[in-house]
């Protein structure tokens, strides 16, 4: 049962490990599962009437004292994060498949929904390419994917073919000066439905944005990333697939 009020603070403060605690959060917290079993060192929380989330992530334990806004990260050592910059700092050290299992996150999922949300013509998407490119693609009658990417951040993307949902940046024309319009609701009309997904730095943002979200609401976190080139990748996907030339329209 927690108590409330002075008794409680009376009893807190006879505590001699509360006493530790208060001296120093992160130096009693990292000596406490340094020298103790998780479940041990979670009693001994429990006795000092602290409240904590408990939750694994990855290969590491993880326990969030909400009250103090620190985390303890352990794996072979425990690590303590306090305050908001350390917070971001732990999130930030997490890479993308830790995140992406940690949520269940399925990118042949997340491409399944995509299509399912396309439901009208009002769905298209816009493709900057050269002139060259252009005819190109009246020769074969494809938009083809290519193994080009646009830096170093999607060096690892395979083949494909980079859209936006953004008209606005389309007409920037950073990629290239005709701007190709792609029906998607007619591609899935056909039953043609290649692969998308988000690009890979976006996908590994809005997971980190979304484990923050889940740690503490209140903590502020920029989950955008923006490319050189003035590119929002929200706005960004990648079809892994050709493009017939039948869904394609070009602007004028």
């Amino acid at each position: 049962m927690k108590l409330n009020g002075v008794l409680k603070q009376t009893l807190l403060n006879e505590n001699e490990n509360f006493e530790k605690f208060q001296e120093d959060e992160k130096d009693f917290l990292e000596e406490l599962f340094d020298d103790n079993e998780l479940e041990e060192g979670l009693a001994i929380l429990d006795e000092m009437d602290i409240d904590y989330q408990p939750f694994s992530i990855g290969d590491s334990k993880i326990i969030y004292l909400e009250d103090y806004n620190i985390i303890v990260s352990i794996n072979v050592f425990p690590e303590v994060y306090k305050g908001e910059d350390e917070i971001i700092q732990f999130v930030e050290e997490l890479d993308q498949a830790t995140l992406e299992e940690f949520f269940n996150y399925d990118p042949k999922q997340e491409s399944e929904i995509f299509w399912r949300n396309i439901n009208s013509s009002k769905d298209v998407v816009w493709h900057n390419t050269s002139e060259e490119n252009c005819e190109l693609i009246q020769q074969t009658g494809y938009l083809k994917s290519s193994k080009e990417t646009r830096g170093s951040l999607n060096r690892f993307t395979q083949s494909a073919i980079f859209v936006t949902t953004s008209p606005d940046e389309a007409q920037m024309g950073v990629y290239g000066d005709v701007i190709l319009e792609i029906d998607l609701y007619s591609m899935k009309q056909d039953g043609y439905t290649p692969f998308v997904s988000k690009e890979e730095p976006c996908v590994e943002f809005m997971l980190k944005n979304k484990l923050i979200n889940l740690i503490n609401p209140h903590i502020p976190y920029d989950d955008t990333y923006i490319s050189m080139d003035g590119i929002d990748c929200e706005n960004t996907l990648v079809i892994y697939g050709d493009i017939p030339i039948k869904y394609i329209t070009r602007e004028e």
